[in-house]
């Protein structure tokens, strides 16, 4: 499973864009072609720096005589380290944006992510304290929800999930493939 931080910034006018997933840990995409991964998540200002660094040490390398292999080791190497980071580069851009991170959240991917995100999801509005308070877990901990109004809190238990009773037997059912035992007599 896959760890996922969920971003919410209520200042934005459409809802689809209040709520923002980001993957945690390794970026493989950017691994394999950081410049553009940048440029898909429109990071601009670290796809600048990205490529203003690739351009200095293509002509340092030029200007001091470094083997070609000694360049393609240092860029691999550059090239796995913003893999690594990517993903939290992302999260602090949106940080820088006015979001602010709400939960945690597990998934296969991000679509399973964010169905058991918004399946225990309570909106809360921005002038509530809770918001500054991360939640963690897909779960959903809820122990910044202590000073909250009751009106915003759940009042459904999120987990252990409760399981509704077993029904009860008559005497006469059919116990799987068996009928039930006759009554004892005597």
């Amino acid at each position: 499973m896959r760890t996922f931080s969920v971003y919410h910034n209520p200042d934005l006018p459409d809802a689809v864009d209040q709520i923002r997933f980001v993957k945690e840990g390794m970026a493989v995409w950017a691994l394999v072609a950081p410049l553009l991964w940048f440029l898909y998540h429109r990071l601009w200002w670290e796809a600048a720096i990205l490529f203003g660094i690739s351009i200095i040490m293509a002509l340092a390398a030029d200007q001091w005589g470094i083997p070609e292999i000694t360049l393609l080791v240092a860029n691999s190497l550059l090239q796995v380290l913003i893999a690594c980071e990517a993903n939290d580069l992302r999260a602090y851009a949106l940080r820088r944006k006015g979001f602010r991170q709400i939960a945690v959240t597990h998934g296969v991917d991000e679509a399973e992510a964010e169905i058991r995100f918004f399946a225990n999801w309570v909106e809360k509005s921005a002038s509530t304290a809770a918001m500054s308070a991360s939640v963690s877990s897909s779960v959903f901990d809820r122990a910044g929800e202590r000073d909250l109004p009751k009106s915003t809190k759940s009042t459904k238990p999120i987990w252990p999930k409760q399981a509704e009773p077993a029904p009860q037997a008559k005497p006469d059912d059919v116990l799987g493939l068996f009928p039930a035992p006759p009554p004892k007599l005597g």
